[in-house]
């Protein structure tokens, strides 16, 4: 595997675990725990900005 490869399966692996805490958190609030479903949510969040971020800043 060369870097690339490496790279994109790490984006791949951070932006599925952004998606899944953002699903928990959607549970959690719609269960009505409200503090824990924004933990959740303000964690994918920052999950997909340090994707973004990893992208935005690699060099072509």
């Amino acid at each position: 595997m060369d870097n690339d490869t490496l790279f994109l399966s790490a984006i791949v692996v951070v932006a599925v675990l952004a998606l899944v805490n953002a699903w928990r958190g959607a549970v959690l609030l719609r269960s009505g725990d409200k503090p824990g479903g924004q933990k959740f949510f303000v964690m994918g969040l920052a999950m997909l900005l340090m994707a973004a971020f990893a992208i935005y800043i690699r060099p072509v």
